[in-house]
């Protein structure tokens, strides 16, 4: 592991210079920053779990509105048509007491309502990363993760199981649930072992059953995994929706898109994007309605090595504690850049994986990207625009609007120091660090100029390859005031079919960017 120090270094006639010192050693302890009471909602967790309410006051305590997790089929009605949802009452009661939305994944076929799979192998459970050795070492999957019988039929016809499962779980929890997933990661055959027919015939199922049940619901699409097939299940998908006619009367069968990204933080801008782009290869002519769905990143995390339960060595696609705090704040950049609507961190804390995701050890102490996540909240909520400019190795993530004013994220990608210089807009600037650690500074000549400390987060396949930036920064810069704009006058007549319109604009600190 290794120790950042902050340090904040003022230049007295030249420049302002912020900088990291590095030296290896054990991470230092997060700061207990005070907990979050307002944040704007965007951001949540997946998996906080019941059984120990100091989870749900860490949870929102650092920031999370929502909580994603499994509502499974098989124990909801385990015998055929006896519906017992007393096993999943205290979980939604506890979320809706503590502040939390939630995300229910709807999944887990049960045995006598299955196809195919063997009732003698694991049950499917989306909080899990890594499948059981059975699946792995005989290809032995559960008859939880195949395709229910009758999916065919009318999605309100009784013998429907999977319709009248999904319109009785919504009813049943429609004052406390708002948003409902159909499956998880579907394209991963631990998962589902069905087709991308059969998916889709889920989700028109699903979909139906869900408004009928509660029309304001929202459903999102099963989350893909993209990675096992370079996303040729989820396209397949898309194309039985494109030459569906039915599907635009019902808004597609799907409300929302979420994706699932880890380990790079650029991904969460990167991936995001061409998730869009390949939406809109399968929007009709003339159409944008695929494209311009509301996209989620309902999972993003990074597994770490360097304590337990993760391994004491480097592994592909890993960070050390101090790298996932920089991720998670690159992360949710990015993905704010990306326009993504919503951003729920793989995990809370470890719990029973032989992995290290959380942003909590099992013991509850915090780990540093637990304060990181804290920061994000504050700092990078309520914008009415974000932008993202990359220079060199640097990046440059602005939030135009907030409530702060302008907030500006810098962060290095490469594995030597740089040199970022910024344009002050104000007499004075506040630098945060990803701990929540704050500084004044102060422009030399019109400008900051930011020394950003090196990638460490490399892959072990390919140590040129950096996965993660150097430690962030976070300047804010308290312009509040919105920009003024005129339109010139116009003549009374015009003795033509054309005429111009002319206007123009100004903001007494940021300047105008565009129109």
């Amino acid at each position: 592991m290794r120790k950042l120090y902050p340090t904040f270094v003022v230049a007295i006639c030249l420049l302002v210079v912020v900088t990291l010192y590095h030296s290896p050693a054990r991470a230092t302890a997060p700061l207990a920053l005070p907990p979050i009471t307002d944040p704007d909602g965007r951001l949540g967790m997946c998996f906080v779990y019941h059984d120990d309410p100091d989870w749900h006051t860490l949870a929102v305590n650092a920031g999370a509105r929502t909580n994603r997790w499994q509502l499974s089929w098989y124990d909801v009605e385990a015998t055929d048509s006896t519906f017992d949802f007393s096993v999943y009452e205290d979980e939604v009661s506890t979320d809706v007491a503590s502040g939390l939305e939630i995300n229910a994944i709807l999944m887990g076929t049960p045995d006598w309502a299955a196809t195919g799979g063997s009732r003698f192998a694991p049950r499917i459970h989306a909080e899990h990363k890594t499948p059981p050795w059975t699946f792995f070492a005989f290809a032995w999957t559960s008859t939880s993760a195949s395709p229910p019988r009758n999916l065919d039929l009318p999605w309100n016809d009784p013998a429907n199981y999977w319709g009248r499962f999904v319109y009785n779980t919504v009813s049943h929890f429609k004052d406390s649930v708002q948003y409902w997933e159909m499956w998880n990661e579907p394209d991963y055959s631990y998962f589902w072992t069905g087709t991308a027919d059969q998916y889709y015939q889920l989700l028109k199922v699903g979909y139906q059953a869900a408004k009928a049940a509660d029309p304001d619901c929202t459903v999102l699409f099963g989350a893909p995994m993209l990675y096992g097939d370079d996303g040729a299940f989820f396209e397949q998908v898309l194309a039985l929706i494109r030459d569906d006619p039915t599907a635009p009367d019902n808004n597609y069968y799907f409300d929302v898109i979420p994706m699932h990204l880890y380990a790079d933080s650029a991904q969460l801008y990167d991936n995001v994007e061409w998730l869009r782009w390949r939406l809109s290869l399968y929007d009709r002519p003339g159409s944008h309605d695929l494209e311009n769905k509301p996209v989620w990143v309902n999972e993003m995390g990074v597994r770490i090595w360097g304590e337990p339960p993760g391994p004491d060595y480097r592994v592909e696609w890993s960070a050390t504690p101090e790298e996932q705090a920089n991720y998670v704040i690159q992360g949710i950049a990015n993905g704010l850049a990306a326009r993504a609507e919503r951003l729920f961190f793989f995990r809370l804390h470890d719990a029973d994986m032989s992995d290290a995701y959380g942003l909590v050890r099992n013991d509850k102490s915090l780990r540093p990207a637990y304060d990181a996540y804290q920061v994000a909240v504050t700092y990078l909520s309520d914008p009415l625009w974000v932008s993202r400019v990359p220079s060199g190795p640097n990046v440059r993530v602005s939030l135009w609007g907030t409530p702060r004013g302008k907030v500006s994220v810098l962060w290095n990608t490469s594995p030597a120091t740089s040199t970022y210089t910024l344009t002050a807009i104000l007499d004075s600037a506040t630098v945060v660090d990803k701990r929540g650690q704050t500084q004044t500074i102060t422009p030399v000549n019109g400008h900051y100029t930011f020394t950003l400390p090196a990638a460490t987060a490399t892959l072990v396949s390919d140590p040129s390859v950096y996965t993660i930036g150097g430690d962030p920064f976070i300047v804010i810069e308290a312009d509040t005031a919105p920009p003024t704009s005129t339109v010139a006058a116009l003549p009374e007549i015009v003795y033509s079919t054309t005429f111009t319109v002319s206007w123009s604009g100004e903001d007494g600190e940021s300047d105008v960017w565009n129109y």
